[in-house]
């Protein structure tokens, strides 16, 4: 089993979230003012847009898989599908705001099995449009040994 966590983030101090809302045209799963956070002269204010599933791996008989295998970009296709429309909108109005934005794709797995780590050229171009950070982290209860 593999659980995956894709996460679109707005990040500045005084964020407007309605603006960004507005700008992406959809709706953030979480927002943060920074005076609520547990060390707010650190903290910034931040609007999120997050995809999170758990995938079943497929297994292998008679020479052929029994079903898809789960791909990062299965996750990544909803956060497109979800701004696409407002990104170039949303790049104007960042011009004139400080802020951050981040793509960061989180994948959790019982043993080796890790997901298709392969990123569209539409996705990209996405990524490129809103200027973003991204990061990948994966991680597996595999234990290495120096056998």
């Amino acid at each position: 089993m593999i659980k995956m966590t894709s996460t679109l983030m707005v990040s500045a101090d005084k964020l407007p979230f309605d603006e960004v809302t507005e700008c992406l045209g959809t709706q953030p799963t979480l927002t943060h003012r920074r005076e609520d956070a547990r060390r707010p002269e650190r903290a910034k204010d931040w609007w999120m847009l997050k995809v999170r599933e758990i995938y079943q791996i497929p297994t292998f008989h008679n020479g052929e898989w029994d079903g898809p295998h789960p791909a990062i970009m299965t996750q990544l296709d909803q956060i497109h599908q979800a701004v696409a429309d407002g990104a170039e909108r949303f790049a104007r109005w960042s011009q004139d705001h400080d802020v951050e934005v981040f793509i960061e794709v989180m994948v959790h797995s019982e043993d080796e099995d890790t997901p298709l780590m392969e990123l569209t050229p539409d996705f990209m171009r996405l990524a490129v449009t809103l200027d973003t950070t991204m990061s990948f982290g994966v991680y597996t209860n595999v234990k290495v040994t120096n056998d």
